[in-house]
């Protein structure tokens, strides 16, 4: 799966449903773009689409489950792999990593 894909299904995931506009928009591309996207997604099962209640031109993508396992997968595989990087860093350089990292972001 592509980083494009990957980051649309954690928006989704963390977010929440989004119309195709605020996806292309988060996703800094065009709205035929991300539509493309969204449909290739749909056909593999990871996302689905609804048309808004009130307005039909309006249509909302919302994670399926299948979406939330995967991401759910990635987190814990990052988890893990931040744990091994840190493994017998001690607490007080791990504080002044975390310090150093406060002060970028």
């Amino acid at each position: 799966m592509t980083q494009e894909r990957l980051d649309i299904l954690n928006l989704l995931v963390t977010i929440g449903p989004k119309t195709i506009n605020q996806l292309a928009e988060e996703e800094g591309v065009s709205a035929p773009a991300i539509t493309r996207t969204i449909k290739g997604l749909e056909k593999l099962g990871y996302v689905i689409k609804s048309r808004s209640k009130t307005d039909q031109r309006v249509v909302f993508v919302a994670p399926t489950r299948k979406s939330q396992q995967v991401i759910e997968s990635l987190r814990l595989q990052q988890q893990k792999y931040i744990d091994e990087l840190l493994r017998g860093v001690s607490e007080d350089d791990l504080g002044l990593l975390s310090e150093q990292i406060g002060k970028i972001i």
